[in-house]
């Protein structure tokens, strides 16, 4: 009889650690999913700032060198227009042709 309660006891003590060990188990394989679920959004969000931070860079690049371009050329067209001054005397010049280019057909139209 003392005999067969120990075995009763014991079995209890079993099958309740069984349940409890069964819920552990299961609690772990849902925060095991969870994790995993985790990973992969962390995953995917590290992918994704990776091609954006290619894409900056290479806007970046792509700025610099329109930069570039830009200062080459409006140093070789501050070259080859000349300064304010020059432009102030070229202008000048251009209507005093015309102003005389005026007078001599005036003068060609008195010939005739």
């Amino acid at each position: 009889k003392k005999y067969r309660r120990y075995v009763t006891a014991f079995e209890d003590y079993l099958s309740k650690d069984h349940e409890s060990s069964m819920e552990i188990l299961n609690e772990a394989d849902r925060e095991g999913k969870k994790t995993n679920a985790l990973a992969a959004t962390r995953d995917q969000l590290s992918k994704d700032y990776g091609q954006i931070r290619l894409e900056v860079y290479q806007l970046e690049e792509m700025w610099r060198l329109a930069k570039a371009c830009y200062d080459f050329v409006h140093k070789i067209s501050a070259r080859t227009r000349g300064s304010v001054i020059s432009e102030e005397i070229a202008r000048e010049t251009e209507e005093e042709r015309q102003d005389k280019g005026k007078d001599g057909a005036d003068e060609l139209m008195g010939l005739i």
